[in-house]
This record gives structure tokens, C-alpha cells and sequence, in this order.
């Protein structure tokens, strides 16, 4: 691919990599590690190549993580039943039609998506009404995983001035 200067990357993540849910740590980090992966990694091939990469989430078709039964194994039902009881609210939301995501991920692949390379692609959003907006998702930067700042946080030697006036530096 790199070889050729051309394709696309899509790799599957989750609403993991950008929301946060209770009990699921590792879960997130992993997500999380995976979406920040693809746009370090779009940043690099954009370099010298036309490669696209996208994380996408891709909704939440039924999957034996969303059966009851095998969700978790049984014993920890009964060692954290608050983990168990936040299982049992989200799993009915776990039954959308998995032809969802193929096709997301299929007008991913056929290049038509470009200006949302890099960035954090979400099934259940209309990816259609999404390009549609492609100039605010640019300027604004969004679909990106970032934190948002206030530019004068980000003045270092302001900062510091800062924390000599309140005695925290010398």
C-alpha cells in the first residue's frame, strides 16, 4: 500500500475511543489507543502518500457481547453487581443491523469520504450530512480526538508567571 501511495485503512473501534462509560477501563484505554494510532498514523502517510485512515464506530449490531449470557462471566454478577446492573441497561441498545456498519465501512473504502481521514467515523451519524459539514469538521477539527484548550493555557512562560505570583515556583 505505501509502496503503491494509495488506500485506505479502516480500522474498527468503538464509541469507546471518544465517550467514557464506567467499569470499562481497559476497554476504553485499548479504543482510546486505537483511534489516537490511526490519526498519528494518517499524519505520517499523509507525508508522502494518498492513504486514508479512519476509526470508525460502528454502531452496535447484536454480538455475543450483547447476549445476557455471555456478556460477563457469571461470577461477576455477583461480585459487582453495580458493574452488572450498568451491563444489563446498555445491552438492549446492542441490536442494530450489522448492514449498517458494512456499508459505512464499504463508503469509507471506495475514497469518497477523503476530508474525514484521520479522524473518528461514527455509523449512526449520517456520513452523508457529515461531508456535508466537511468544512466545519476541518476548521473546527472535529471528529478528532484532542482536548480543547484555551490558547492562553497553552502560553508557557505566562503559565510560569503564574505559578511564581502564587508562590508555587521560585
Amino acid at each position: 500500500m505505501v509502496k503503491r501511495k494509495t488506500g485506505v485503512i479502516v480500522c474498527n473501534t468503538t464509541t469507546g475511543a471518544v465517550d467514557n462509560y464506567p467499569f470499562c477501563i481497559p476497554y476504553m484505554i485499548a479504543k482510546t489507543g486505537q483511534g489516537k494510532f490511526i490519526h498519528c498514523l494518517q499524519l505520517e502517510l499523509s507525508q508522502e502518500t494518498d492513504i486514508q485512515c479512519f476509526h470508525i464506530h460502528p454502531g452496535c449490531p447484536k454480538t455475543m457481547m450483547g447476549d445476557p449470557e455471555t456478556a460477563m462471566r457469571p461470577y461477576v454478577r455477583e461480585l459487582r453487581p453495580t458493574l452488572w446492573k450498568w451491563v444489563e441497561g446498555y445491552l438492549p441498545s446492542m441490536d442494530e443491523d450489522m448492514a449498517l456498519a458494512v456499508w459505512s465501512m464499504v463508503f469509507l473504502a471506495s475514497g469518497k469520504a477523503a476530508v474525514l481521514k484521520g479522524r473518528y467515523v461514527n455509523a449512526n451519524h449520517d456520513i452523508g450530512e457529515v461531508l456535508k459539514r466537511a468544512d466545519a469538521v476541518v476548521s473546527r477539527d472535529m471528529y478528532a480526538l484532542k482536548a480543547d484548550t484555551f490558547e492562553v493555557i497553552k502560553d508557557q512562560p505566562q503559565a510560569a508567571d503564574f505559578y511564581r505570583q502564587n508562590k508555587y515556583l521560585k
